[in-house]
């Protein structure tokens, strides 16, 4: 999902240099970006509900607490399926505040079982790397 955002913000930045002023309408002069971005937007919760999901399922904490940051995921990709549709500038806030908060609350769980347990570590390194990025992004 990230490499879908990263194709759309290229696209921007050549509108930019080329001098061609971007759409925010589908099916307007350049309007290309916003289906990457669309895609971006859609599947970048969809990937931190799973990534939550291996969080919350390596502390043994449920399959209730699992299911419900599927779902949780899955209606943050809904909605920002929406705005992308509708109002392309209302984009992406949610899916931000989701996935920090999801990388968060997973880093915060990782180490429930103990700091030995198998892959700890690896998890732990990865979650503190996801918050650091998007506090820094």
């Amino acid at each position: 999902a990230y490499g879908f955002g990263g194709v759309s913000h290229h696209m921007l930045s050549s509108y930019f240099q080329d001098g061609v002023a971007m759409s925010k309408r589908w099916g307007e002069g350049s309007w290309e970006w916003m289906i990457f971005w669309l895609v971006a937007m859609v599947f970048g919760p969809l990937g931190t509900a799973f990534g939550f999901d291996l969080a919350l399922s390596c502390a043994g904490l449920g399959v209730g607490l699992i299911r419900l940051a599927n779902v949780f995921g899955r209606l943050v990709a809904a909605w920002e399926l929406a705005m992308c549709i509708m109002s392309v500038d209302n984009s992406g806030t949610i899916a931000f505040f989701w996935s920090l908060f999801s990388a968060v609350v997973s880093l915060g769980v990782t180490f429930r079982n103990g700091a030995q347990a198998g892959g700890v570590w690896f998890l732990a390194a990865g979650w503190l790397s996801r918050v650091v990025a998007y506090l820094l992004v």
